[in-house]
């Protein structure tokens, strides 16, 4: 083992992307060829490698981003492509990697991080908690049983698409999770990991209330399958057209999946229940900046209540101490200070913050303590849709 000190920086030059790309092709099974891609769209700022002396030890992706919280964009940096050498395993150079990269983030004034975990262990250990679900629905087009054509279908074009993430935006907002995307997401939602991504878009008069990305592959010599890589509706009718876009692939298609929140309003426009809907994977939050987290997200509108917390983080030690939440009118204030009647780490909070535990749930998981009143507040300034995110990055 080397005495060498690790040092972490953006890459120097492509020689280090190359390395880096053939060190994510190693740890994910993809193409060292598509792994450099990957990281020239997030670009060269926004990798960090740990070299120790010449050698590359461990690399991730920052993908700055925000997510939908209370009907607010709070800005994340998005985790990926966390990756180290087979050698140094197991010597806490992931964790090194990623505390340095946290306190990075921190310092630039970013409030979150998001991540998909490959492993829950490791980033429990950086702070981070499960605080929501990554959902997929499938469903046989020969099952679905919706036929309505009045609205009008047609395939999305380069003059349609700023309308195409507008719209999105405003879906978005209203989903507890949902990512306020940024070029890198909306780059693998139409670019698909090589797939010939289509579009179609849903118009009703002159305004256009749903879409989707979609791509079809062959599932053997007789049948195929299509995925959707993004597939919203923003009224009833935009729903049942894309219900009959997708039932008028029945001669060849089997099988048809999209992400979507576990309460999808697609399934309720359904007449059976043909749908099977699977968790895929749980995604994990972290709070990064305690004050300017709670600060930038929504609240209920009706509600008005204090929230009077003690926090403790190993990590960023500026988010340990007692904080005081206040909020009216769907904001927000918080100050030092308070009798922190409800005590919990960085990771209880994260979950509290998304939505995805209650007060109640946090307690009987062993992440919270406090009295029983305050409890009930709590639980309800942070009430909403449960969390889900439906972009893989």
């Amino acid at each position: 083992m080397t005495d060498l000190q690790p040092t972490i920086a953006p890459p120097g030059d492509d020689r280090d992307c190359v390395a880096f790309a053939d060190l994510l092709s190693m740890a994910f099974c993809r193409p060292a060829e598509d792994m450099h891609k990957s990281i020239g769209q997030a670009g060269h700022e926004n990798v960090r490698l740990l070299h120790r002396g010449a050698d590359l030890v461990a690399g991730l992706m920052i993908i700055p981003m925000g997510q939908w919280f209370g009907g607010r964009s709070v800005p994340t940096a998005g985790i990926a492509g966390v990756a180290v050498t087979p050698h140094e395993r197991g010597r806490g150079v992931a964790r090194d990697l990623m505390a340095n990269t946290l306190r990075e983030m921190r310092e630039r004034g970013c409030p979150l991080s998001t991540l998909f975990p490959a492993t829950v262990t490791l980033y429990r250990r950086c702070g981070y908690e499960i605080a929501g679900g990554y959902y997929s629905a499938e469903v046989d087009p020969s099952l679905v049983g919706v036929i309505n054509r009045t609205a009008d279908l047609q395939p999305i074009t380069a003059e349609t698409e700023n309308g195409i993430e507008s719209l999105y935006r405003r879906h978005a907002a209203a989903r507890t999770g949902y990512l306020d995307r940024g070029p890198y997401i909306w780059r693998r939602v139409r670019r698909w990991r090589g797939e010939t991504v289509r579009g179609v878009a849903v118009t009703e008069g002159a305004t256009m209330t749903g879409y989707a990305y979609y791509f079809q592959k062959a599932a053997d010599e007789h049948s195929q399958s299509i995925e959707f890589t993004d597939l919203v509706a923003t009224t009833p009718n935009a729903g049942r057209r894309l219900l009959t876009f997708i039932a008028d692939h029945r001669s060849l298609v089997k099988t048809v999946t999209w992400r979507c929140p576990a309460a999808d309003p697609l399934f309720h426009l359904l007449p059976e229940r043909p749908c099977k809907l699977s968790l895929e994977i749980y995604w994990m939050l972290r709070i990064l900046d305690v004050a300017k987290a709670l600060t930038a997200r929504g609240y209920p509108a009706g509600l008005e209540a204090e929230v009077h917390f003690e926090i403790a983080d190993d990590l960023i030690e500026d988010n340990g101490g007692r904080f005081v939440l206040a909020v009216a009118g769907g904001e927000g204030q918080v100050h030092r200070g308070g009798d922190g009647r409800l005590k919990l780490d960085i990771r209880g909070l994260a979950a509290l913050y998304s939505g995805h535990l209650t007060v109640e749930q946090l307690c009987a998981a062993g992440y919270l303590e406090g009295e029983a009143e305050h409890a009930t507040v709590a639980s309800a300034v942070f009430a909403g849709p449960a969390p889900a995110m439906t972009d893989p990055f």
